[in-house]
């Protein structure tokens, strides 16, 4: 439960910067995985069912790098579309995937783009934004993590 709530914390911190300067400071990242993998390990030695190292080796071995692809995979994309989504916005993704597993950080891509798609669909019928236009993408996040994952 903490972690969620830390993650909700550090997503609303992101989301506010990004939409002021459009930018994801990766000090800001790195403070908030910091704290993700110590809450994690935390919560692992507090753990009786199993033995601290056993799971240890299946949360860093297995779940733990499965969440970050989803990260990974956008950071792949954000280089090969020469940063058309930003490689914060990847990285971001590669820091929730500390703090929810596979499915839960998938689903907060999901919601995220489709949020942003929606956003984007109305500003452009209405003619607010061009098409070459960028919007900041943190705010969705934390409004997709809001709805679709908390």
């Amino acid at each position: 439960m903490i972690s969620r709530i830390i993650l909700l914390i550090g997503l609303f911190c992101l989301a506010w910067v990004d939409f002021q300067t459009k930018r994801i400071k990766g000090k800001d990242l790195f403070v908030l995985a910091g704290i993700g993998l110590i809450i994690k390990i935390f919560s692992l030695f507090c753990q009786k069912e199993q033995s601290f190292f056993e799971m240890c080796k299946i949360e860093f071995l297995i779940n733990l790098p499965a969440a970050m692809m989803v990260g990974g995979v956008l950071f792949l994309v954000a280089k090969i579309t020469r940063e058309q989504m930003g490689i914060g916005d990847a990285l971001v993704f590669l820091v929730t995937g500390i703090f929810l597993d596979f499915v839960q950080n998938l689903l907060l891509l999901i919601g995220t783009f489709l949020l942003v798609g929606i956003f984007s669909l109305v500003w452009l019928v209405r003619k607010k934004e061009g098409r070459d236009d960028s919007v900041a993408m943190m705010p969705f996040t934390l409004a997709a993590y809001v709805l679709f994952v908390l």
